[in-house]
């Protein structure tokens, strides 16, 4: 088995296809190959080393970010607790990663962990981000 690299896995939320919508890996294959970045206000939602990397590349490239909505539960980092011994060997990904989040939270972009009941909303394109966070439904415009 030869792995080439991470492969995105979107999962459809309502309002997906709108315009204004884009997976984060095509945001950052736009911004490695062409230096494209997204224009206006910015969320990125999701769960994984490509949502950090992203958020952390289009910072460095001075776009707004508005947020990061983090899908993953804590129950999720539980879950995970047995696989963390085999982890360590591998300690360069996870300082990687734990430097990704860092230079997010740095840039001050604020993390909302745990969201659920993503959806974007908009009659003609994107307008609005819509996302349960700790019980309380928001919205970002």
């Amino acid at each position: 088995l030869v792995a080439t690299g991470a492969m995105e896995r979107p999962v459809p939320i309502p309002g997906w296809t709108l315009p204004g919508v884009m997976g984060a890996a095509a945001a950052d294959v736009l911004l490695k190959s062409s230096g494209t970045v997204p224009s206006g206000r910015v969320v990125l939602a999701g769960s994984g080393p490509l949502l950090w990397l992203t958020a952390s590349r289009l910072a460095a490239a001075d776009v707004k970010i508005l947020a990061v909505l983090e899908t993953t539960t804590l129950l999720n980092y539980l879950q995970a607790l047995p696989h963390l011994p085999r982890a360590l060997f591998a300690s360069e990904y996870l300082l990687k990663g734990l430097r990704l989040k860092q230079q997010v939270r740095r840039a001050g972009i604020p993390v909302h962990s745990g969201i659920h009941e993503l959806n974007a909303t908009g009659t003609k394109r994107l307008e609005t981000v819509c996302y349960t966070h700790q019980g309380q439904s928001r919205k970002l415009a």
